[in-house]
């Protein structure tokens, strides 16, 4: 992970607020400067709590905007499913996944992460 004065402001960025209209400028940050999203990647890869569902979220609204932002992280983020603990994480995860075409080589285990989180009776309804 590339520690910079850019990834610092961005995480500071990102534990500042949790609202909607907050996520959607940081959103609008990220469509200015695509770059960027390399930087809230981190930030979620990196598992740290409260950051990471954060980053989470807006990741996923970056996505919906622009699907292709996540196309070189695809094999990573089905590598994180499993490890995701908490419920806005793995819901903003799976709905990115949604949002892309998904290569066959990581149909298999999405297939299994996600029958796993459907046959777990304890798992949110949501996911």
């Amino acid at each position: 992970m590339a520690m910079n004065k850019t990834f610092d402001e961005i995480k500071k960025l990102i534990g500042t607020d949790h609202s909607r209209s907050y996520t959607d400028y940081l959103v609008g940050i990220i469509m200015k400067r695509n770059e960027l999203f390399d930087d809230v990647w981190q930030i979620f890869a990196a598992r740290e709590e409260d950051f990471s569902r954060k980053a989470a979220w807006v990741l996923m609204h970056a996505v919906t905007q622009k699907p292709g932002l996540i196309t070189p992280y695809l094999d990573e983020l089905v590598e994180i499913l499993p490890k995701l603990i908490h419920d806005g994480e793995k819901r903003n995860a799976i709905k990115i996944v949604s949002l892309v075409e998904i290569p066959e080589r990581l149909y298999g285990m999405l297939v299994e992460i996600c029958f796993r989180w459907l046959n777990n009776t304890h798992e949110a309804t949501a996911i």
